[in-house]
């Protein structure tokens, strides 16, 4: 099984502006990675054996506490 976690793009290439020879370069990067990672989740949807999904997407920006008011929301959106 597995998780994938997504983030949002502007943020992952402006956490490391400086991998890969700066933004333009690094987006491409992880565009490519983008890429690659959706034709393989598109064609490995369900294990073949038991029928059950293989991966759940989990949207980082849900699980990041900067983006809640208190602990209570953050708790509630961890669940």
């Amino acid at each position: 099984k597995f998780v994938v976690l997504h983030r949002p793009f502007l943020e992952t290439i402006a956490s490391h502006h400086d991998w890969d020879g700066g933004p333009p370069i690094h987006s491409n990067v992880i565009r490519g990675f983008m890429l690659m990672l959706r034709r393989f989740l598109d064609t490995h949807i369900y294990d073949l054996v038991n029928g059950r999904r293989l991966w759940s997407l989990v949207c980082v920006e849900r699980i990041m506490a900067k983006n809640y008011q208190d602990q209570f929301d953050v708790k509630k959106a961890r669940r």
